[in-house]
């Protein structure tokens, strides 16, 4: 078990919690955009969707690079100043993607949200882990988790509404830029920083020596293999809209809708894992929560009727928020020297699993999508084949945690 944050650390203010989340709602800005307006994007650089949605396989791919440079800056550097620099990189990458004039520039500035996301989420669970007692980390990891599907709540309506009379480009300008912002300043102000001489003692050794805790760790380096597995399953939100719009026919108003019902129930289900952590324990309310969501998406894909397809698709959103909450505390505390080269690695191991989802996502369904004159036409058929496909890897990440994880908190 961890011990409490040292004496001769600054405590953390009351808006420490909230300056870290804030900049978890900032990083999932361009996940939105691509989520509710994949079709629109699609048509505005006339690609199709699956080659439009290649952009989050970019993405993930520099966020690997990034992951693995984090577990070494982590050790030299101060987390906050870390923190601050993701939320730079990702006010860059919303400007960028708001002037890009075709789907090149898209592209390259895409992929800066990514980079962000590894940096501010490996560090602001990192600084949780440092700051706060064990016994109030479960519950501020349940709200940076759910911070990020908070952003799909508020922003999906808002999105909608802005995009209406104008394009999807100015949602960026109007709404995500200065979330970005405020995110920016709120962490500079209050997140305490590490002692610059704790820093400074820190040898050249210590890098590889953060590392090989993590590799070592038989539990530890099992994390990052169902991190993998679990996001390739995880990718299904990229498609999510788009499977209700060719489906059933959904309008984007009412898209945006369903995606604020998926978004806001997976947040209470994220905060109300975060309360249940302590008492059911971080290994078991993952395995449920995650094994339980993957089962369901596998049913509802199925089913005839929106009216059957929603209601599913709400309980497995609300078992996964349950189930993410428990995985990111189990991940934290398994290496409790080396948390941000363990948190850094984490987010990795997700952006690998991210790259394979949507391989597998544009592959089959590019075979499933036709061009006609009015743009590229997507058959729904394709998403009969995709979730299975998808859900195998879920299936298989739930088996390791089970066999190969355990969690340190308890005995």
């Amino acid at each position: 078990m961890s011990k409490s944050p040292k004496l001769d650390e600054k405590r953390p203010g009351r808006l420490f919690v909230l300056s870290v989340a804030l900049n978890g709602y900032a990083e999932q800005s361009l996940n939105l955009l691509l989520s509710l307006f994949l079709l629109d994007i699609a048509l505005t650089f006339q690609v199709s969707v699956g080659a439009a949605s290649q952009v989050v396989m970019i993405s993930s791919v520099a966020s690997i690079f990034v992951g693995l440079l984090m577990g070494a800056l982590s050790v030299r550097f101060s987390h906050k100043s870390l923190l601050l620099a993701g939320a730079a990189i990702i006010v860059v990458g919303v400007l960028g993607c708001f002037f890009a004039p075709n789907f090149t520039f898209m592209q390259i500035f895409y992929p800066l949200d990514g980079v962000g996301s590894v940096i501010v989420i490996a560090m602001g669970s990192a600084l949780f882990g440092r700051l706060l007692p064990l016994e109030n980390r479960a519950k501020a990891m349940g709200w940076l988790v759910a911070s990020g599907t908070l952003a799909y709540v508020i922003g999906s309506p808002l999105a909608s509404l802005i995009a209406g009379p104008s394009s999807w480009r100015y949602v960026l300008l109007w709404f995500f830029l200065p979330i970005s912002i405020a995110g920016l300043i709120l962490a500079y102000f209050n997140i305490p920083s590490t002692p610059r001489e704790q820093q400074d003692a820190i040898g050249k050794e210590t890098y590889l020596s953060s590392f090989k805790q993590v590799l070592r760790n038989r539990s530890a380096a099992a994390c990052l293999l169902v991190t993998t597995l679990f996001v390739v399953a995880g990718i299904w939100p990229i498609y999510a809209m788009t499977f209700y719009r060719t489906r059933f026919s959904v309008s984007l108003e009412y898209a945006s809708l369903i995606l604020v019902a998926m978004t806001l129930v997976y947040a209470i289900g994220s905060i109300s894992g975060g309360q249940l952590v302590n008492k059911f324990g971080r290994q078991r309310l993952a395995i449920m929560g995650c094994g339980l969501s993957t089962v369901v998406r596998m049913i509802f894909i199925f089913m005839p009727y929106l009216w059957i397809v929603l209601p599913l698709d709400i309980i497995s959103a609300t078992l996964g928020g349950i189930g993410m909450a428990a995985a990111y505390n189990l991940v934290l505390e398994q290496v409790p020297q080396a948390r941000g080269t363990m948190m850094s690695l984490t987010q990795m191991s997700g952006a690998l699993g991210a790259i394979i989802g949507v391989v597998i996502g544009g592959i089959i369904l590019d075979k499933f999508t036709s061009f006609t004159v009015n743009g590229p036409v997507l058959d729904p058929n394709g998403f009969l084949i995709l979730v299975p496909a998808l859900g195998i890897f879920g299936i298989a990440s739930i088996t390791a945690n089970y066999l190969f994880m355990k969690d340190p908190c308890r005995k």
